[in-house]
């Protein structure tokens, strides 16, 4: 029954009340790195995160906690508990599933639904939910709020003399000059194609929004050492600001 217990690839742990009586290898392995024993040991230091009333309620129901290794490392896991007889006692066995690879693949999916693939900024999505955060933000204040659209000059051009490649290294240069630049709460995005849109919250004026215009064009000045050779890029920049050009967000 051991051996067969220990072929299982999902970790196996009964206990007796709060401690632990007995493991398979698979959680041995998985939470004893320092290659010491988990019988013996109290439930709860296994799994800090979760109330006591939290793994005594999960009976055939999922539940996503931490595991805490022997080496500090905090695993996320997903518990199932079923009750048994062992030795003549109740006891109540645990499953533990290993979700590291389910809650990779769930971020670079939520990664993907809000940013862009190739510059790795933030896309038009995010761009609404932030320009529509910014604009309740900024209602009844005294605070305005800018928004500066970003149209490359003559980018078309790059990627007819010298390739799609090419284009998307410049895309990707250029992006990481203007977010270096952003101050935080700051955001720009990639809206599509060539089109960048920087949102700028919180300034005292309207005349204070071409401060960041300007630092933009520096970026962009700055960037040509970091471009392919013979390549130049440069942008035109429109601004518009609230509440001074537009009573809501129809304008940007």
């Amino acid at each position: 029954m051991q051996e067969l217990v220990d072929a299982a690839v999902e970790g196996l742990i009964v206990c007796d009340k709060t401690e632990i009586v007995a493991a398979n290898r698979s959680f041995a392995a998985l939470d004893c790195v320092d290659g010491s024993q988990p019988v013996g040991r109290p439930l709860t230091s296994f799994f800090p995160t979760a109330s006591p009333g939290e793994l005594t309620g999960t009976a055939q129901t999922p539940l996503e906690v931490e595991l805490c290794a022997t080496d500090g490392t905090m695993v996320p896991v997903e518990l199932i508990r079923h009750s048994i007889l062992y030795a003549g006692k109740p006891h109540q066995v645990f499953a533990v599933r290993d979700i590291r690879g389910r809650k990779r693949a769930e971020e670079e999916i939520h990664f993907l639904a809000h940013h862009d693939p190739l510059t790795k900024l933030p896309n038009r999505t995010s761009f609404n939910e932030k320009l529509e955060a910014e604009l309740t933000a900024h209602l009844d204040t005294e605070r305005c709020l800018a928004v500066l659209f970003l149209d490359f000059d003559r980018f078309k051009e790059i990627n007819d003399l010298f390739g799609h490649v090419v284009g998307d290294a410049v895309l990707q240069c250029v992006a990481e000059k203007i977010r270096g630049i952003l101050k935080p709460g700051q955001m720009v995005a990639r809206l599509g194609g060539d089109e960048f849109a920087v949102i700028v919250p919180g300034l005292p004026s309207a005349g204070y929004a071409t401060r960041t215009a300007e630092a933009i064009l520096d970026a962009f000045n700055d960037a040509g050492a970091n471009l392919p050779a013979g390549v130049t890029i440069g942008t035109s920049i429109g601004i518009a600001v609230f509440p001074n050009d537009a009573p809501d967000g129809s304008v940007f």
